[in-house]
């Protein structure tokens, strides 16, 4: 949020307060629209879960807010019905509506006569009044809301709409302007300026408006709780990852340490981790040619043997501009002994709890010694959204993970699909796990052949992606580069390594990570450490 929008909107709250006037008379004083106050209280909500307001601002403001609705306020009172609105000689003069000694309303008209404020005057004993208005669409989204042949919600939900009065003023109000649950579900202007046969059709027309902002009201739920949409695979999967979902309200991130940038990275330097199938949880049988002991502690122990290699990388180029994490799939081995695609039983040491636990605590540790050992300018980690191994499992955990990351101000996105995009300088990469966890037969080839060559520029058709491009992918644990026409195609190593199933299809893996040191023109420099 801009310095100047903060600075302007607590020096009209503090007047506000100063003056112990509501927030609607301010604003009409002062030529501010009447939902001003409503929307900037949103827009501080937005910003403080988008981290672009400091605490301080943001609790400045939050107590100004708090103060102006915990003052002794003008309350409206009851006063004398206003005429059916349905009948045809219903008529509404300019002059004021018969009131009590406690409220006084009114409706104001142009030169034309029609109605273009409906004004009020609010007494409570021994209180200051309260003077406000309501403009046309205002009053007429009270009387649709409020009224039982409208949406037909309650005073305290209606009330949301105008925050600048508490539940008990705004309980008032509409005493004041006789609005009832059996009132018409349009303000008196909508009435006098249209026949019963056109209130009929708007009254139609509403009620499918209705429906269809409550069905676009139940998207938005849904889409806000990403833990459960990614969820529904199968409902037994589904069912269990909620029974998990406890787990993360334990984690404390309160004390973990916030990124620092550090102004010293070499602006044409930045380097690439491709962290590329973990298979947290995975066991490696006896059986197998190959030993590859794998618990948390080799997890951990892998990783930092990856930060020391990164420490020697930028003793030797400078410190990097950017350092950005890319995440390519099957971060945990796999839900209940099995791939999320079914059909292929896994070796696992840990549970489905287990594994979740164990990814969120060794990929914090990770980011929070790169936070803290490695300068940059900018920390970012990006994450393929689903994989053959771990599907919604493993976007259930990275999502967990964002949540943490944000709170550190690291900057992280996790893809909605088995492939995604970011830009970094002129270069665009395009992440794909190599397999998704319910289509697709085959895997994307270690190298790159004629088929998946015209996939990929289809890719980059649909999507208008131009220039150098970088397609980046994981799931065969090897190594390797090839070219395209359009592309650079890259496949890159796998963190756990190698276990009997892997070694007798793809052959022996042994466990390691690929990075790339990048230039300004995009290009690579590319490494591979092996960890095990």
């Amino acid at each position: 949020m801009k310095e100047q929008t903060i600075i302007k909107l607590t020096n009209h709250l503090k007047t506000v307060l100063a003056d112990n006037i509501s927030m609607n008379a301010y604003s009409e004083k002062i030529g501010l629209p009447t939902s001003y106050f409503c929307m900037k209280r949103k827009a501080v909500e937005q910003a403080k879960e988008a981290g672009t307001i400091s605490d301080e601002d943001y609790n400045t403001i939050m107590d100004l807010f708090g103060q102006i609705d915990a003052r002794p306020r003008i309350r409206a009172t009851k006063k004398e019905s206003t005429p059916d609105l349905f009948q045809d000689d219903a008529v509404f003069s300019d002059a004021e509506l018969d009131t009590d000694d406690t409220s006084k309303v009114s409706i104001e008209r142009d030169e034309e006569g029609k109605i273009v404020k409906y004004a009020f005057t609010v007494y409570v004993r021994g209180r200051q009044p309260i003077i406000g208005s309501f403009s046309r669409d205002e009053m007429n989204l009270v009387y649709r809301l409020y009224s039982n042949y409208g949406s037909g919600i309650t005073q305290r939900e209606v009330s949301r709409v105008f925050p600048e009065y508490s539940l008990a003023d705004f309980k008032r109000i509409l005493r004041a302007f006789s609005i009832t649950k059996a009132s018409a579900p349009f303000a008196p202007h909508i009435i006098e300026e249209n026949d019963k046969n056109k209130l009929l059709e708007m009254q139609f027309r509403e009620k499918e408006n209705d429906f269809l902002r409550s069905y676009e009201v139940e998207k938005v739920k849904q889409t806000e709780n990403q833990l459960k949409r990614y969820m529904k695979e199968n409902q037994d999967l589904k069912d269990q990852l909620q029974d998990m979902s406890g787990l993360l309200d334990g984690i404390d991130v309160s004390n973990l340490p916030k990124f620092t940038p550090t102004a010293t990275g070499r602006e044409d330097r930045d380097l690439i981790i491709w962290l590329s199938d973990m298979h947290i949880g995975a066991s490696v049988s006896g059986y197998s040619i190959y030993a590859n002991e794998y618990n948390q502690e080799e997890v951990e122990s892998r990783l930092q043997k990856l930060i020391d290699q990164i420490k020697k990388e930028s003793l030797m180029f400078g410190n990097f501009y950017n350092v950005v994490v890319c995440n390519l799939g099957d971060s945990l081995d796999g839900y209940d002994g099995q791939t999320t695609r079914g059909g292929h039983q896994l070796a696992q040491n840990m549970n489905n709890k287990e594994q979740l636990k164990c990814f969120i605590e060794v990929m914090t540790g990770f980011m929070t010694t790169l936070a803290e050992e490695i300068p940059c300018n900018n920390l970012s980690y990006y994450c393929v959204g689903e994989s053959n191994h771990d599907g919604d499992f493993g976007y259930s955990a990275n999502i967990a993970l964002q949540y943490i990351l944000q709170s550190m101000d690291i900057e992280a996105t996790i893809f909605e699909k088995f492939i995604g995009e970011f830009k970094l300088n002129d270069t665009t990469y395009i992440l794909c796990h190599g397999k998704d966890n319910k289509d697709m037969f085959k895997n994307l080839p270690l190298t790159l052949d004629i088929k998946t060559e015209n996939f990929i520029n289809e890719y980059l058709d649909n999507k208008g992606i131009k220039g150098n491009v970088v397609f980046v992918k994981g799931d065969l644990h090897q190594s390797a580069t090839t070219y395209g026409r359009r592309f650079t195609y890259k496949s890159v190593s796998s963190l756990f390594g190698s276990s009997e199933w892997i070694h007798k299809n793809f052959g022996n893996t042994p466990a390691a990570c690929d990075y790339s040191i990048v230039d300004e023109n995009g290009n690579m420099l590319d490494g591979r450490i092996t960890l095990q």
